[in-house]
């Protein structure tokens, strides 16, 4: 029994290890040709049949575990989006209590991270147009909707490469 099992550990052992050589046979036949002629192993229909079989199974995986992957990628480049919506449902919450809605734009987050919103007014000086549109812009665009659009391309850019790599494996 125990030499049956060392036996055919060792056929598939070496089976294994000419597996490259064998897949790789139909582009460069040369590979199968040895100094003492052509590889027993090559000769075998059985043998390249279980190639194929291996190798689909090992592209079927592969494809898989790329699935798996890209689809949490997908998730983590949604989840700006996530946070635009929790914004939009804290606000929602005040408006319930307080029945005024509280408004949340960007320029507040930015003061939050210690921007200095101040040097608008040295741009002013050289450019009035210019500072004045991008006043408007930092106090007129809610928090919410930057989170919500960042979190949207993100995962559509994602979404994008994850069916450009399927395709590749297809």
């Amino acid at each position: 029994m125990r030499d049956g099992l060392a036996q055919k550990t060792q056929f598939l052992v070496r089976d294994v290890g000419f597996l490259y050589v064998l897949a790789d046979s139909q582009l460069r036949p040369s590979l199968l040709e040895t100094p003492w002629g052509s590889s027993r192993l090559s000769e075998t229909t059985g043998q390249r049949q279980m190639i194929r079989l291996i190798l689909g199974i090992l592209r079927i995986l592969f494809r898989a575990l790329l699935e798996m992957v890209m689809g949490v990628l997908i998730l983590i480049a949604f989840s700006p989006a996530l946070v635009g919506m929790g914004i939009i449902g804290f606000q929602f919450f005040v408006w319930l209590v307080t029945e005024s809605w509280t408004p949340i734009p960007l320029a507040d987050a930015l003061e939050v991270l210690g921007v200095d919103l101040r040097s608008i007014d040295h741009l002013q000086q050289v450019w009035e147009g210019l500072a004045s549109i991008v006043r408007f812009w930092l106090y007129a665009i809610p928090l919410s909707s930057c989170f919500l659009l960042a979190g949207l391309i993100l995962s559509g850019c994602m979404a994008y490469i994850r069916w450009s790599l399927l395709d590749i494996f297809e």
